[in-house]
Parts: structure tokens; sequence; C-alpha cells
């Protein structure tokens, strides 16, 4: 008679990303709305917005970036200013306003109504949308995005997963994601603003029939990172200095580093990076090191799921290292991560990612594949 023992723990995204409703000088809430493109609507506070996305925020779903082209209109309580470039216009500053979507994507066009103007006025070749949302000095309000973070270090994510089993063989799985990101004059669009990640990721599996010597499988995966943006004329174009380590024994990597600089931006709601790079790969003995000179071409795009939940969304990342010193060397990256709300604090989330490496020793696999499932807890932010 077969039993297992089962215990799963899933404590994923604990954000520690502080956000306070914005008062206005009469002291009462802001609220701002948004209607979709389906007609759904949120209310809450909007306290700012780019050419690609609007940064929205309420106690319900907490802070949120959404694009543009799922939107229908946004109506603002509160003084804003938008910016067009130099072939759309001047800036424009409005105390309350209708904003409607005529176009979105890289060039961005608003119709604006107002309490003077029912009628409206077309706003081509928006860049971003300023909003004067004052708050305590102590506890400033600031965007929600990666684009924009708060000042000072934040912790973004600390997931802790581990499932153990005991059947007709024994498992043993223990992994973690730690994010911390700051902005450097976050305030700023374009120079000097500037963002800097870090991130850890390790994973660890054991898998074994027996205690005999040689039946335990054991999967080894420590990944970590560190990237530096520092944007240009805006929000959406930037320089990247990067450096990261990894480790997989299931490739035959037993030390993997990379060290790099290149160029980013988002190009019609689609991420854009382009890096050169150095990669020292250190494979487990007696396989000989690599010094590799390449390149790191990337792109991530975000895929809004509100016919699902308000909130849901499913993100694709593609990444291919092509090697110029060394035939036969590149590496392949992919991942999907689907992200759905379930309430204010509680999100379910799913991620399938896939590792390949070319110039593996022939002892090793060329592929490593996972599929992770968790559910993600954000604790209440502090009012």
């Amino acid at each position: 008679m077969l039993r297992a023992i089962g215990f799963v723990l899933l404590l994923h995204g604990i954000c520690f990303e502080a956000h306070n409703p914005a008062f206005g000088q009469s002291n009462q809430p802001i609220q701002d709305s948004i209607v979709f493109t389906n007609g759904d609507s949120l209310t809450g506070v909007i306290s700012g917005a780019t050419a690609s996305n609007v940064r929205f925020s309420n106690d319900a779903l907490g802070p949120l970036a959404i694009k543009w082209s799922t939107l229908r209109s946004v109506l603002l309580s509160q003084r804003a200013t938008i910016v067009a470039d130099a072939s759309g216009g001047s800036d424009q500053t409005f105390e309350k306003a209708e904003l409607t979507v005529v176009t979105s994507g890289s060039k961005l066009a608003l119709e604006v109504k107002t309490a003077n103007n029912p009628q409206g006025e077309l706003i081509n070749n928006v860049s971003s949308v300023s909003l004067n949302v004052p708050a305590p000095a102590a506890n400033k309000p600031c965007g929600s995005d990666a684009a924009t973070p708060c000042p000072g270090w934040l912790l973004t994510k600390f997931a802790v997963n581990t499932a153990l089993l005991a059947a007709t063989q024994h498992q043993q799985t223990y992994g973690a994601e730690l994010d911390l990101l700051r902005g450097w004059n976050a305030q700023a669009t374009g120079w000097p603003h500037q963002r800097t990640l870090v991130q850890l990721i390790p994973n660890y599996n054991d898998t074994r029939k027996n205690s005999k010597v040689g039946s335990a499988t054991v999967t080894q995966e420590y990944e970590g990172s560190i990237q530096h943006l520092m944007f240009f004329s805006s929000d959406n174009f930037y320089g990247t200095l990067l450096a990261d380590e990894y480790r997989n024994n299931s490739l035959g990597l037993y030390f993997q580093q990379s060290y790099g600089a290149g160029l980013g931006g988002i190009v019609h709601d689609v991420e854009l990076n382009a890096d050169f790079r150095f990669i020292g790969q250190h494979f487990y003995a007696p396989y000989k090191s690599a010094g590799l000179v390449g390149a790191e071409l990337s792109e991530r795009y975000v895929v809004p799921l509100d016919f699902l939940r308000a909130g849901a969304s499913l993100t694709e990342t593609g990444i291919v290292v092509p090697v110029f010193n060394t035939s036969r060397a590149w590496q392949a990256r992919g991942r999907v991560d689907l992200t759905i709300p379930l309430s204010k604090t509680v999100q379910f989330t799913t991620t399938s990612a896939n590792y390949y490496v070319e110039n593996t020793p022939d002892a090793y696999h060329k592929n490593y594949f996972k599929n992770t499932v968790a559910i993600q807890y954000t604790p209440t932010p502090t009012k």
C-alpha cells in the first residue's frame, strides 16, 4: 500500500512597496476613474502616465501599470499637465479633464474634454501626463511601475517555496526569489532618472528512490543579477549596465558570469533590449572553461487579460545570445508568466521557463525546462 505524505508551502511575492491615498488641498480623497475598452471601470488614484501606460492604484488592487491600448477613457479629478513632443504642440495644463483614447501605441493621441471645453480638444503625440498629487512630505506618493519606483531601496518581491514528498520516491524542493529595486531621481522623466534592480533566485531539488549511493538526482539552479538603467530623453529609452551569475548542474555549468552594456526601449508596447557582453563559463571537471564574447537580444511583451479579471496579465519574454568568437556556443531563454489577482492581497501565478546552452559538455543536457505554480501574497500597504 502506497502512502504519500506531502507538504507544500508557497509564499510568493511579499511586496513592501508603500503607497498612500493621495489627498488634494481640501484633504478629500482623490477619486479618478478609468474605463476599459470592454466597458468595465475602476475608481482610484492615477499618479501619472507615459506614452504606453497609466499608473493607477486603489485599495482593492494596489498599484498597477495599465496600458493605454486597453483603455477607452480616463476621468481625472485633479490638475494634469499633458506633455506632447515638438510636433504635437506645447504642454497644456487642465484642472479636471476627461481623456478619451483616440490612438495608442508609440503615437498616443488623446481627446481632452473639460468644463470650459466640453466639445473636446485633440492632442497628438502625447509623451506623458503629469499630475499634481499633494501628499504629506514624510510619505510622498511615487510611481508604481518598474520605470518610476519610489526613492530608496524597495523590497518588491520576497518569495519562498518548498515541497517535501515521501512515497515510492523521496523529493525535497526548495526555492526563493528576492528582488530589490531603487530609483534614482525617480520623479524625473528621462535623465537624470536612473533605476537599479538586484535579483537573487536560488532553487534546489533532490529526488531519490532510496538511500543507496547513486540513486539521487540533484538539480541546483542559482541565479543572481544586478542591472542599472539610465533613462535618456524619456522613460521609454535607456542605456543599461549589467552583471549576472548563473549555476545549473543539469546544464554542466558550475558557474557562468556575464558583464555587459547596451541599450533598450519600449516600441509599440514591446520592450526591446540589446547589449554586448563578456561571458565566462566554468564547467564541471574535467571540462575546460570558456571565455565568450557575444550579445544579448531580448524582447518582452505584456498582454492584459482584464476580461478574466481586472489586473490579470500574461508576460512573455524571449532572449537569444549569439557568440562571436566561438562557433556553436549560442544560448537562448524563454519565459511566460501568468498572473491573476484573486483579491487585493492574493494573486495566482504560474511560470514556464526554458534555458538552452548549445556548448554544454556531451555528458549534460543542452536544455533545461521548468514550471512553477504559486499563490502570491502581498501585504496590505501601511496607510
